[in-house]
């Protein structure tokens, strides 16, 4: 019986010492403030609202070329000047130009995501490296993120944002 005893006691101490040994290390940052400082995220974001305001007058121009010529069919419409027949053409014109415009809507909005992507994933990536790097350099097991919402308590000390910053630099 000594010997079980002596046995347990054993081995809840070799597992109070493993539990104490592999508790994981966790970091956090605030990966929102951390985009936010970069001069390249900065100047990809700008980029990006250029594009998004060309492609946006773009599509206000067409629209606005449609709205024009169905105001000039409405007039001729409300003046006689056009038979049934040539109502029911201009219909199915104004009906083909809208399906047109939906799809030019379809396509900026599509183009304007490819856009985001080619300027904004080498920035992430440059980025989620440094945070590896400095997660194996300063031994964190997980560097979570606090931008997200999800954290309810982080400690100062284990902000790795400078770390990130400066391995970025």
């Amino acid at each position: 019986m000594k010997t079980f005893l002596k046995l347990f006691v054993l081995s809840f101490c070799f597992m109070a010492l493993t539990a104490t040994f592999a508790q994981p290390k966790i970091g956090h940052l605030n990966s929102v403030d951390l985009l936010n400082s970069l001069n390249e995220w900065k100047t990809a974001q700008v980029e990006l609202e250029t594009f998004a305001n060309k492609i946006q007058e773009q599509l206000k121009a067409k629209q606005k070329t449609v709205v024009d010529e169905y105001n000039v069919f409405v007039q001729k419409v409300q003046n006689g000047e056009l038979t049934p027949k040539q109502q029911d053409e201009q219909q199915q014109y104004f009906q083909r130009k809208q399906s047109e415009l939906d799809q030019d809507q379809t396509k900026a909005q599509q183009d304007l995501m490819k856009r985001e992507d080619e300027l904004t994933t080498p920035i992430r990536d440059k980025v989620m490296n440094a945070i590896k790097a400095v997660a194996q350099e300063k031994g964190y097991n997980y560097i979570i993120d606090t931008s997200v919402g999800a954290t309810l308590y982080s400690s100062p000390d284990d902000d790795v944002t400078a770390f990130v910053k400066a391995k970025l630099q």
